[in-house]
């Protein structure tokens, strides 16, 4: 089973936003692996859960990136919504 650890730093429609998707294995390996990204990160959200991967993402305005049933040990960058809008999404009701 995956465990991802997730790093948004700001919504996609801001200039120096982007979110980051880790994937390993384990909590354990997931953290060796990727130990300079989790310390530098402000606020990383770690999970077994690709929905709230998901979830987490779209609300920030970036496109979950494809990851499947046997993805390796990985960092994904993430890219942002097309036509995403802060001012417009953030403002819907949950």
């Amino acid at each position: 089973m995956a465990v991802f650890a997730v790093n948004i730093l700001g919504r996609s429609d801001e200039p120096t936003g982007r979110a980051e998707v880790m994937v390993a294995e384990d909590e354990q390996g997931l953290r060796r692996e990727f130990s300079a990204f989790l310390t530098a990160a402000s606020e990383v959200i770690i999970t077994a859960d690709p929905r709230r991967v998901e979830a987490e993402l779209v609300a920030n305005g970036w496109a979950p990136p494809e990851i499947t049933e046997g993805s390796r040990l990985r960092l994904y960058r993430c890219t942002a919504l097309p036509g995403w809008n802060a001012s417009e999404n953030l403002a819907l009701p949950v």
